[in-house]
């Protein structure tokens, strides 16, 4: 027969089962190996200097071993490679939250796309909002 200290024990464990005591942290997102890491850019212009200002807001860092390159590019525009393993970039890695990239644009528009290794996988980490824009010098 239980006793009902067994009982409310294994009550217990199974309405906890899967929880921890320190739950890891929602706001640092990890790298999932299906999508690649996680980032989020948040992508301003101001139409008075014509400069784009690209800043990290959150995820995980880039580094060589998670990203073949970043980069900022526009329709009409030429592309700016923010971080690469190979070739010209305009900063190195790694590249983590905080982080900012200002360059001049002319572009009616921009994303901030990322190539796994391999080539294979992309994700686009941010876009220029419309209502982003800024006349402020």
């Amino acid at each position: 027969m239980a006793t009902r200290r067994g009982v409310l024990a294994a009550l217990g464990a199974s309405a906890l089962g899967g929880c921890a005591a320190f739950p890891r942290d929602r706001a640092a997102p990890t790298t999932n190996l299906a999508t690649g890491p996680q980032m989020h850019v948040d992508v301003s212009y101001d139409t008075a200097g014509g400069t784009l200002r690209c800043v990290v807001d959150m995820g995980t860092p880039l580094t060589p071993s998670n990203t073949v390159r970043l980069v900022v590019s526009g329709e009409g525009g030429s592309d700016v490679v923010w971080v690469a393993r190979d070739g010209t970039a305009e900063r190195s890695f790694p590249v983590e939250p905080g982080d900012v990239l200002e360059v001049e644009w002319s572009a009616p528009d921009a994303y901030v796309w990322w190539v796994g290794p391999g080539g294979g996988m992309k994700n686009v980490f941010g876009e220029l909002d419309a209502e982003a824009t800024s006349d402020d010098a």
